[in-house]
C-alpha cells in the first residue's frame, strides 16, 4: 500500500511539473501582453518608478508587444535598465499570463555629501554615487567637510576617511537610533568627526572613528540621559566624548 501511495504522489508530482513547464512555453509562444514592474521595497524613497522603469523597457526594446515570448532577449531588457543610476540590480522575465515582468531592486542612499565646490549628491550602500533627484530626496545623514576625495582616493588622508566613514556607517547600521538622531557629520581636516544631532543645540565631537567607537557612542548615549537632570546644554557650542571618563564644554 506505501509503495503505491508512493507511485501516486510521485505521479502527480511529475504530471504537475509537466504542467508547469507546459505553461511556461506556451506563455512564450505568443506576444506578451503588458509589463509588470515589481520594486524591492523601496529604501529610496521613490527614486525608481513604474513609470520610467516601462520607459526604459521601451527605449531598450520599442517592439517588445510585437514580438513572440520567446523571441524576447531579457539581457538586453536588463543591462539597459541597469543603466539607471538608483538602480541597482534587475531581472526581467515572462509568467504563464504572457506579463513582461521587471523586478527592481533600487539603491539605498546612505549618506548626502556636500563638497568644497557646494555641489551635492548621495553615497549609495555600494558606496558609488547617485546624483540628487529634484523630485525625490530621502533623509539620510548629512556629510561635510573634508569630503572632496570620497569618492574617488587621490591621497592617504582622502582613503583614512573614507576607511573612517564606512567604519562609522557600519556602526550606526547596527544602532539604527542613531541614524534618526544624527542629523550632520562634520570631518575635519585631520579626519575628526563631529556631530549635529537632532534632539540638542551642541555639537558632539567623537574625534576619530577607532577601536573606542562604541565606547564612545555609550557615553554620549549616557551623557544625554542624564542631561535633563542637570544645567541646561544651550549654553554650550560643543561637547567633546574623545577622552576617557570625562566630557570637555565649551561655551558658546
Amino acid at each position: 500500500m506505501f509503495a503505491l501511495k508512493s507511485i501516486s504522489w510521485g505521479g502527480l508530482i511529475l504530471l504537475f511539473a509537466v504542467m508547469t513547464v507546459a505553461a511556461a512555453n506556451k506563455s512564450t509562444d505568443y506576444p506578451c501582453d503588458k509589463i509588470r514592474v515589481i520594486i524591492e521595497k523601496d529604501k529610496n524613497l521613490g527614486f525608481v518608478n513604474s513609470k520610467d522603469i516601462v520607459q526604459e523597457v521601451n527605449q531598450s526594446n520599442p517592439n517588445w508587444s510585437q514580438v513572440v515570448g520567446r523571441n524576447l532577449k531579457p539581457n538586453m531588457i536588463e543591462n539597459h535598465i541597469k543603466n539607471n543610476e538608483y538602480v541597482k540590480n534587475v531581472h526581467v522575465y515572462i509568467d504563464q499570463n504572457r506579463n513582461l515582468n521587471v523586478y527592481i531592486v533600487p539603491k539605498a542612499p546612505i549618506f548626502r555629501i556636500h563638497d568644497k565646490n557646494n555641489s551635492s549628491y548621495y553615497i549609495a550602500e555600494d558606496w558609488d554615487r547617485m546624483n540628487i533627484n529634484h523630485e525625490f530626496s530621502s533623509r539620510v545623514i548629512h556629510v561635510l567637510g573634508e569630503v572632496d576625495g570620497l569618492l574617488y582616493p587621490r591621497t592617504f588622508k582622502d582613503s583614512f576617511i573614507l576607511a573612517e566613514l564606512k567604519s562609522f556607517s557600519k556602526y550606526i547600521e547596527k544602532n539604527k537610533n542613531w541614524n534618526t538622531a544624527i542629523d550632520q557629520i562634520y570631518i575635519d581636516a585631520s579626519g575628526k568627526f563631529e556631530l549635529t544631532m537632532i534632539f540638542t543645540d551642541p555639537s558632539v565631537q567623537i574625534g576619530y572613528i577607532d577601536s573606542k567607537l562604541e565606547r564612545k557612542m555609550e557615553k554620549v548615549k549616557n551623557f544625554f540621559k542624564l542631561a535633563p537632570y542637570h544645567k541646561s546644554l544651550d549654553n554650550y557650542s560643543r561637547l567633546n566624548f574623545e577622552y576617557n571618563q570625562q566630557v570637555i564644554a565649551t561655551k558658546k
